[in-house]
């Protein structure tokens, strides 16, 4: 799975950093969250943000291979 944050939305409330740390982070410049890791993503982070700002998508073929070689 894929998680990505939509900054045109993204308000910067840090309610998917408080929740799961691992996979979201604040962009330094903009003060708005981004996604830093894919790993353990589920659909339900998406429901964090109240704003709707966060999708997660069903990684295509080659992002699996790549994840799955850097994990080797």
């Amino acid at each position: 799975m894929e998680l990505k944050v939509d900054e045109t939305i993204c308000m910067g409330c840090g309610a998917c950093v408080s929740a799961f740390p691992e996979n979201f982070d604040f962009n330094g410049e903009t003060g708005l969250s981004h996604a830093i890791s894919n790993e353990n993503a589920t659909p339900d982070m998406a429901d964090v943000c109240p704003v709707g700002a966060i999708t997660v998508e069903e990684a295509t073929p080659a992002e699996t291979e790549v994840e799955e070689d850097m994990a080797a």
